[in-house]
């Protein structure tokens, strides 16, 4: 009776103990790969040589409350507004100039709705303009370095797959690192077997629940200030720039 009862504690034991090791583990990696940050990314398009859109988007259904400070920068940039509504109450503000004589100004988001899609307007007659998160922004990002990849068959494999690897890797350290400790020996081919069988099932269930494609979303809020939340001249319908009161 005695010994049933050690046994069982020290079973438990390892078990808790191997769980938490694979949690502690699985922590790091994901602070390593930056995936406990929001993920707020930007796509970039070119209109009429000169004017362009960044459009910011929430990955995360994540509402987030901090404020977000966006720096669009450029060789020649005249104009920067943003379409964001009641998410955006301060009007881009001009910043010093920055390396090699590059315009800067300021974009705030108060908030980050959930599955938000934000549009930031420029014209730059220069280079094509830059933006990217302030270094004293009280939200920060995941990777904010370049625009949003493709969502490719190649993109897939990698963002879930890298995801189905650590789950494999937490799933083999609990049950074979349990044998080997409580059996004191190396698993058995049964228990091989079965590890597979659990892998492949395993597979098969996350396939079912990962999302294929993206989410249909309308970009930007508009509100009765967004006429005023730009800063510098706009483009008129001829291409021409033209200055805002």
């Amino acid at each position: 009776m005695v010994s049933s009862l050690l046994d069982a504690i020290t079973t438990t034991a390892t078990a808790l103990g191997l769980l938490l090791a694979v949690i502690f583990g699985t922590v790091l990696v994901q602070m390593a790969l930056r995936y406990t940050r929001p993920n707020i990314g930007y796509q970039v398009r070119n209109h009429r040589d000169r004017e362009y859109t960044f459009f910011i988007r929430n990955l995360d259904s994540i509402h987030y409350k901090l404020p977000l400070f966006l720096i669009v920068s450029g060789h020649g940039l005249k104009y920067v507004g943003a379409q964001a509504g009641p998410w955006s109450r301060r009007k881009p503000e001009k910043l010093e100039d920055g390396e090699g004589g590059r315009i800067r100004v300021l974009v705030v988001l108060d908030e980050i709705p959930e599955d938000a899609a934000f549009a930031i307007r420029a014209t730059c007659i220069g280079d094509a303009p830059t933006i990217k998160v302030a270094n004293d922004s009280p939200l920060q990002t995941r990777a904010f370095r370049k625009p949003l990849a493709k969502f490719t068959l190649a993109t897939k494999l990698r963002y879930y797959g890298l995801r189905y690897l650590i789950g494999v890797i937490g799933f083999q350290t609990i049950f074979l690192g349990g044998l080997l400790i409580l059996n004191e020996q190396w698993p058995r081919t049964e228990d091989w077997i079965l590890s597979g069988f659990a892998i492949i099932v395993a597979g098969l269930a996350f396939t079912l629940v990962i999302p294929f494609r993206g989410k249909t979303t309308i970009v930007g809020y508009l509100a009765a200030t967004e006429a005023y939340q730009h800063w510098g001249m706009r483009a008129g319908s001829s291409g021409a720039l033209v200055k805002s009161e």
